[in-house]
């Protein structure tokens, strides 16, 4: 039996990398970065105007605010401006660059507008605020031309799109999402839809795995539910290896060691290689995984819930974020609760979403200890696992490592 941190290594080792494709900037939507996005050019690249108004020197706020600056022009936003006249303003809209001589903006707001003789001035009220740099939004202060602004590793959101849009990148490389196939095992498993009647378990895990693992940016087959029999689990893992090309093989169920868990051999028979087969972790610990010849990689979870999930959070989920090129490490979080811990073995204990306030935060978070790996309930408002490896008395905080159901990149 393995160590958490033995069978982490050799996951991580073993996991396939994704191939790299370009695309469309509008379908890279949901898919993950395989390079950098460079400013092509400072941005702003220019001193950019922020509010709508007038451009002004502030050497010229007591004309401004007595009896008015007259107005020198305009300058709309893709404009090249002209340079300021000296003692007069000029009418500036958003996003226009700055002229050449002001070094500030008052608002619309805050003027009043003088018509004499087809003449035009620009007042300042008595709330008007004249100072240097005021709603100018100065060149290169958010990016210098040739930074890197988005590492890869990242998955393409708004915020990714809108950069490298802006970047003038109409296309992306990104990764080829790691096909995988995700199987329920058990002659008691219906669909949720179906009656599972008084002795039957609707499939509860693999649509909470499936949901994790979409959030990771894979391509996951539809879940599939398979009979407690060593030749159609076989055949089934076979299939979706060599003819639906999937890269990774989840399977719930079927991993211990009673009379018709026939996974492990069902991998055997699938030509994939046996290399953990238990954990010293609780819950989770008849977890196996497997290597096959032509890079596949399968996972073998428990079957109770809390085991499956647990699994999913501290193995499945970091190391397909390091196949991607991302790191998503465990982060520290302070625990202030009486844990029961035996020596030698690891405990996930799931963490309550209305205590969890961030990778950064300082705050201690709550944990629940639930009855047992089947008690998917005490999940509810839960947003991952703390791994627990050592014993808090009562009153005292330890620092673990938490990782989250998913949202890593």
């Amino acid at each position: 039996m393995h160590s958490v941190e033995e069978a982490d290594r050799l996951i991580r080792d073993a996991m396939p990398r994704p191939e790299t494709v370009r695309v469309p900037l509008r379908a890279a939507t949901g898919l993950v970065l395989a390079e950098a996005l460079i400013a092509d050019r400072a941005y702003p690249p220019f001193d950019r105007v922020m509010l709508d108004g007038i451009a002004l020197h502030s050497r010229d706020e007591t004309v401004f605010r007595s009896r008015g600056l007259p107005v020198g022009g305009m300058v709309r936003a893709g404009e090249t401006p002209a340079p300021l006249p000296g003692g007069k303003c000029m009418e500036t809209m958003t996003g226009a660059a700055l002229p050449a001589g002001a070094d500030c903006i008052v608002p619309v707001e805050e003027l009043e507008w003088i018509e004499t003789n087809g003449s035009r001035r620009a007042l300042g009220t008595a709330d008007a605020s004249v100072l240097p740099g005021r709603a100018v939004h100065v060149a290169g202060s958010d990016c210098r031309a040739g930074e890197t602004v988005v590492s890869p590793g990242r998955r393409v959101g708004a915020a990714e799109a809108g950069i490298a849009a802006s970047f003038g990148y109409a296309e992306l490389k990104v990764f080829r999402p790691l096909r995988t196939a995700l199987f329920g095992t058990g002659n008691e498993l219906v669909e949720p839809k179906k009656d599972p009647g008084i002795y039957g378990t609707r499939c509860s895990n693999l649509y909470a795995m499936a949901a994790g693992l979409d959030d990771c940016g894979l391509a996951t087959s539809p879940p599939r539910l398979l009979s407690d029999d060593r030749n159609a689990i076989a055949n089934a893992i076979r299939k979706a290896v060599e003819e639906e090309g999937a890269r990774m093989v989840i399977l719930s169920g079927g991993v211990s060691a009673g009379k018709f868990d026939f996974v492990p051999a069902a991998l055997g028979d699938a030509g994939f290689s046996v290399r953990i087969a238990g954990v010293r972790q609780r819950p989770g610990k008849p977890m196996h995984f497997a290597t096959h010849p032509s890079g596949a990689v399968a996972f073998g979870m428990p079957g109770n819930p809390l085991s499956a999930l647990a699994c999913l959070a501290r193995y499945v989920i970091p190391a397909v974020g390091h196949a991607f090129g991302k790191a998503p490490d465990p982060f520290p979080v302070i625990v202030a609760k009486p844990v029961n811990q035996p020596d030698g073995w690891v405990r996930f204990l799931p963490v309550h979403r209305e205590s969890f306030s961030g990778v950064n935060s300082k705050k201690p978070v709550s944990v629940s200890s639930p009855g047992n790996s089947g008690d998917f309930a005490s999940l509810a408002d839960t947003c991952g696992f703390v791994a627990v490896d050592s014993r808090l008395a009562e009153g005292e905080t330890g620092i673990f490592s938490c990782y989250l159901f998913s949202r890593i990149f």
